[in-house]
């Protein structure tokens, strides 16, 4: 089970590779609520459910690690259950507007500030 880690006097998630469970609410009962939490969201096919969440089930991770902020990760990538690389992470945003969960979507390289009015530029579109 990942743990969570201090930074200063934020605390922060990484889910890195694995299924949607149970334990991430006991992670979130423990430890959060999560400033920011960087979660998995890459393979949408059942037949990685049992490795990798797929998109809808990453946003209620979200919510049960108490997280406000999510930087959706390992999607774009290798695409080894959808033709399209970009369908992960605009599955992931439709289901986090519709559960009001604050996504940020940086562009590799680009500083988010915990606290800060990020922006939420979908940046994949300019190079679909």
């Amino acid at each position: 089970m990942p743990e969570p880690s201090e930074t200063g006097n934020s605390i922060i998630f990484f889910s890195g590779d694995g299924a949607y469970g149970p334990h991430f609410k006991l992670i979130g009962d423990k430890y959060g609520p999560f400033d920011i939490t960087f979660m998995e969201c890459g393979q949408a096919n059942a037949l990685f459910g049992q490795i990798h969440m797929v998109p809808e089930k990453a946003v209620q991770a979200q919510i049960d690690l108490k997280g406000q902020l999510m930087v959706p990760i390992h999607w774009g990538m290798f695409s080894q259950s959808n033709p399209n690389w970009t369908s992960q992470v605009e599955r992931l945003i439709i289901e986090a507007q519709k559960k009001d969960v604050q996504v940020v979507t940086p562009m590799i390289g680009e500083v988010v500030t915990i606290g800060d009015n990020n922006s939420n530029r979908q940046w994949w579109r300019d190079y679909k």
